[in-house]
């Protein structure tokens, strides 16, 4: 999600707020990424476009 003009945000869980954020994908397993993330201290996220120009 985008915050603002210049902030990336990444959910991997639900929670209700009342900021506005601009949807820019998606996690497609949101339960592996959790997960990952109790685990590890080091996360790499990779970000990629489906959309060919």
């Amino acid at each position: 999600m985008l915050y603002g003009s210049d902030c990336i945000v990444i959910f991997y869980k639900d929670f209700e707020t009342f900021n506005k954020y601009t949807r820019l994908g998606y996690i497609e397993d949101k339960e592996k990424l959790s997960d990952i993330l109790k685990n590890n201290n080091d996360v790499k996220i990779t970000f990629q476009s489906d959309i060919k120009i």
